[in-house]
């Protein structure tokens, strides 16, 4: 019998799970706590004609308590366990950015439906500590997994769908990007450049030397979503008009300089705008919902959301791998917008 016949029907609803990482210790304490119902198989069921209750307890706790309900296809199973996970390479790596990560209320399904297992999972909160020096904070996870067996009798990941996820892109990665462009806008006569993120705009500042003259300037730029992609645009350009300098030449350096020094393959650059194409980023095994995009004090906040645009819960891998939209029919529905 195989593992995933085992699990075939069981159900936990509220576990709570704490990953906790000493440097002084070889692994990471795994607490988890869990109530389930187990399906009664034939051997569980001639064992419960005998036992009403079987509990394993320490001084501490019971770790271990089933109760036979009565029901006739299922028993109550509630389930603590502490564990030391050992490191290998991989763990390690994550380990020392993460102290202590809290899964709470988690619900999970395991359905054994032909080679397919199925994790459903939904996820209050997951805290990162040590988190402070992090340019990107991700919050509010909560996602489904689809598992197939593999040749060898092992588990291997099918798809993903991502229901709910908050990621936070902070001000000091802004800042670092922004030092990418210096030497390009430097070159050109624009200097002092800083970027400030406050009250859902994005503005840069800077100083345009032209002979004699320092021209202080600020550009707005404005920022939408639409499916896998965000717009990061030129809405308008602020200088002193009485100095004669077009507003076209400030633009014209300051996405010049995005074009020769931001060369990801997800971002694209045009004449006023920027697009970044967050599909090209995320494993193409996973899906999610639309982006939305928040420019809030010191971040600017992505939150893919059912609220965005919401799924139908009961999704096949078929349905999950076909959601992937193509990036000509964004970049349409996007310029579309934009002549709106």
């Amino acid at each position: 019998m195989d593992f995933i016949s085992l699990i075939d029907g069981i159900v936990i609803p509220n576990a709570d799970i704490d990953l906790q990482d000493y440097e002084d210790k070889e692994g990471i304490d795994l607490n988890l706590s869990l109530v389930g119902l187990v399906k009664k198989d034939e051997k569980i069921a001639n064992f419960l004609t005998l036992i009403k209750s079987v509990k394993f307890t320490n001084a501490d706790f019971t770790f271990i308590d089933i109760q036979d309900e009565g029901e006739e296809d299922r028993i109550n199973l509630n389930f603590s366990v502490s564990a030391l996970i050992k490191k290998n390479q991989t763990i390690a790596n994550i380990s020392q950015y993460i102290e202590n990560i809290k899964i709470k209320n988690a619900d999970f399904i395991f359905a054994n439906d032909s080679d397919e297992l199925i994790i459903d999972s939904e996820i209050e909160a997951i805290d990162l500590k040590n988190t402070e020096n992090f340019e990107i904070s991700v919050n509010d996870i909560s996602l489904r997994l689809f598992l197939k067996r593999t040749e060898k009798g092992g588990l291997s990941i099918s798809s993903i769908y991502l229901k709910e996820v908050t990621i936070g892109i902070l001000q000091k990665l802004i800042d670092n990007l922004i030092k990418s462009l210096k030497h390009d806008m430097e070159s050109k006569g624009v200097f002092n450049i800083k970027v400030i993120l406050s009250s859902g705009r994005i503005i840069l500042k800077g100083d345009f030397k032209k002979s004699i003259f320092t021209i202080p300037f600020s550009v707005e730029f404005s920022v939408d979503s639409k499916k896998s992609l965000v717009k990061v645009e030129i809405e308008k350009i602020h200088l002193m008009k009485s100095l004669n300098v077009p507003e076209f030449i400030i633009q014209n350096i300051i996405m010049e300089a995005i074009k020769n020094n931001l060369t990801y393959d997800f971002v694209k650059t045009y004449k006023s705008y920027c697009l970044v194409n967050l599909r090209r980023i995320i494993p193409e095994f996973v899906t999610y919902n639309d982006v939305g995009v928040l420019i809030s004090d010191g971040s600017v906040v992505l939150n893919i959301s059912e609220k965005n645009n919401p799924v139908a819960h009961d999704q096949s891998e078929d349905n999950v791998k076909e959601s992937k939209e193509p990036e000509k029919e964004n970049l349409e529905k996007i310029e579309d917008s934009k002549n709106d």
